[in-house]
């Protein structure tokens, strides 16, 4: 059967109180350290003092840290070793603990007034056109085989690290000195013995990129942003399935040139990236750095995470100088908020229900990595019940001092036992690679990262019958009557489930037909059981939904409107009177019982009301189905009518 729960437009009632709670917001002077935001360890440096130690790591390695120089026999390559990055995982979680992440690039050549020759020896004798600029090694970024070989190297790390809960990203790191993909300090065209070697072209460029991208599937890549060519055909790249967005990356934050470097092709190739994956950078140098920059630069860019260790040591800044440091820290990256969660005051085993909870995000990003926000009943540690909120974190962008409204509905297990649980609040990782998220509220965080938000007491269901129609016989007892137009007729009955009609739904034996004439006006079946039924056990038990099985017939007009058919509650045969259109859930349905729940706060008034009326379950002493005015035959059957608080 298909259970269908009902929340639409509210009438005004009384309903059991709400829990309401309000957390208080971390000030926003109070750094808080989460993953793929903020500051990170950058290679082994750890300059701004933090909170608590990141729990993202960087390093960058050369081409000869993981390839040796000899070709192997029989072979096209030299031998390879991953234990670099190995060592780097290690590191990292020594330091930030086990779900610590590293991140890395691999880079040909360093700066160009360093020294070292940092592709293979194989590689260099088969690349004629590679040359020495003082002491430095410069590849010939065109040769054919140092592409291939290189893009061979990535696709080697990729066979081990493609996917590994251990790495948080990867820059596309090929091209140019320190593989930032600029060539400062090399002239071109260079001669050399075997011809004039020169920058790489389009297709060089976009060869390093498709290396990465054809290697990485699952892993996060982020794009090097100085050559515009290559920025904006790595931004062009539209990922497929699981495959993360790349992301970018400039290393000269705190310098004019992070903001003037960037020409009109960039910034359009970028301008929304952040949405979707990070901006990562560093500082330009120590000498290089104008801090009254940074803060600025972390919002205008929205940048997610910046490397805190380039740019000299702490004492060495001036107190105004930290300060600006310590900013930019505060300003980066997401930094959620949860500043209202509603739940009703008492739950039911089996029963519906709807946190409604209100969130902000006054970051300047949205989360990079998948993680949850799931509520929780709990017994001490034990967690009795759990469901995940719809709240989106990957897509939820700032949402500056406006909160978001999210409503989650959620059923509770029927196994559930009677008492009272703490109510908490947890944002897990998906893949558990991570810790729990940091919430910017000053609600205390468990060992387990979660919220406890208060106590939800779960009482026994309480369930009213009206009618289950195991009598056989659906006029007697006689307060089941039929109201009628001009020249139509209703016919009732009850079925058996051996019946010539199809069977009741699993549990019961019989159920109502009401088949209503094919006439064009009012008619309707009413049930009338006084106030022994209705008002006293509804209104002494808070009751707040009514529920029904249903079943429509293949006799019914193929399209019905929405209010063709309609449930309604009586105030007396001449009071108020509040409905409910059944719409969709009976149109041409003969295959499958339907359990319709609606809640009370779903009926409207109809036209007789006062103004300002409310719903007063202390009155009600009818419930009518209704055929609203349709000119054919409507054959609907019903079921175990009940009203219950859910």
């Amino acid at each position: 059967m298909l259970a269908v729960f009902v929340a639409l437009g509210a009438a005004s009632e009384t309903l059991a109180a709400a829990i309401n709670v309000s957390p208080t917001e971390t000030p926003s002077t109070t750094e808080i350290v989460n993953p793929m935001r903020g500051y990170f360890r950058w290679r082994g440096n750890w300059t701004v003092p933090q909170p608590a130690v990141a729990v993202d790591h960087y390093d960058r390695f050369f081409w000869t840290d993981l390839e040796g120089d000899a070709l192997l026999p029989g072979e096209t390559h030299g031998a390879y070793t991953m234990q670099p990055i190995y060592d780097g995982i290690a590191t990292a979680k020594s330091i930030g603990g086990p779900k610590a992440k590293f991140a890395l690039r691999i880079r040909c050549m360093p700066g160009s007034s360093e020294s070292g020759t940092r592709v293979p020896l194989y590689v260099r004798n088969l690349m004629p056109k590679g040359w020495m600029n003082g002491s430095a090694y410069v590849p010939d970024w065109n040769d054919s085989d140092f592409i291939a070989r290189y893009n061979a190297l990535i696709a080697r790390v990729a066979q081990e690290f493609d996917g590994s809960p251990d790495i948080a990203y990867l820059d596309i790191g090929t091209y140019g000195c320190y593989g930032e993909w600029h060539t400062g300090g090399l002239s071109y065209p260079h001669s050399t013995p075997n011809g004039t070697a020169d920058k790489a072209t389009t297709a060089t460029l976009q060869a390093y990129v498709d290396g990465y991208v054809n290697a990485f599937s699952q892993t996060r890549l982020v794009m090097m942003s100085d050559n515009e060519t290559a920025l904006v055909y790595a931004m062009g790249k539209v990922p497929s399935g699981s495959t993360p967005w790349i992301g970018w990356r400039r290393d000269s934050l705190g310098n004019t040139h992070f903001d003037t470097g960037m020409t009109t092709a960039k910034q359009t190739a970028v301008a929304n990236r952040w949405q979707k994956a990070p901006v990562i950078t560093e500082t330009f140098s120590s000498s290089g750095v104008t801090p009254s920059l940074i803060p600025g630069q972390v919002q205008a860019w929205h940048i997610a995470a910046l490397g805190n260790g380039n740019f000299g040591s702490w004492s060495s800044l001036s107190s105004t100088d930290q300060n600006y440091f310590l900013q930019a820290g505060l300003n980066m990256g997401y930094r959620f908020v949860l500043t209202n969660l509603n739940i009703p005051q008492a739950l039911q085993p089996g029963g519906a229900f709807t946190v409604a909870s209100s969130w902000k995000n006054v970051g300047v990003t949205p989360l990079y990595e998948p993680f949850t926000v799931k509520y929780q009943l709990r017994s001490g540690s034990n967690v009795v019940w759990e469901g995940d909120s719809s709240l989106d974190l990957e897509g939820f962008l700032p949402t500056g001092s406006t909160p978001t409204a999210v409503n989650d509905a959620f059923t509770l297990p029927t196994s559930i036992a009677p008492g009272t649980y703490s109510l908490v609040v947890v944002v897990l990782s998906l893949d558990s690679s991570r810790d729990a998220l940091k919430l910017a509220i000053t609600t205390a965080q468990s060992s387990d990262g979660s919220y406890t938000l208060g106590n939800v007491p779960v009482a026994a269901a309480y369930v009213n019958t009206v009618d289950d129609f195991e009598d056989g016989n659906v006029t007697a007892p006689t307060p089941w009557l039929s109201s009628v137009g001009s020249g139509a007729a209703i016919a009732m009955s009850a079925a058996a489930v051996n019946g010539s009609e199809p069977a009741a739904h699993a549990g019961s034996l019989y159920h109502a037909i009401i088949d209503f004439g094919s006439t064009a006006t009012w008619k309707y079946a009413i049930l009338n059981r006084g106030t022994a039924v209705f008002d006293g056990p509804w209104s002494a038990n808070g009751v707040n939904a009514i529920r029904f099985y249903l079943k429509g017939s293949v006799v019914n007009p193929a399209s019905l409107a929405n209010n063709a058919i309609k449930v309604q509650l009586r105030e007396g045969d001449a009071g108020d009177r509040w409905s409910f259109d059944l719409g969709t859930a009976v149109q041409n349905n003969n295959s499958a019982w339907v359990l319709i729940t609606v809640p009370l706060s779903s009926f409207y008034g109809e036209s007789s009301n006062a103004p300002g009326a409310t719903l007063n379950l202390s009155a009600i002493d009818q419930i009518r189905f209704f055929d609203n005015s349709v000119a054919a035959q409507i054959k609907i059957r019903v079921d175990r009518i009940e009203a219950v608080v859910q």
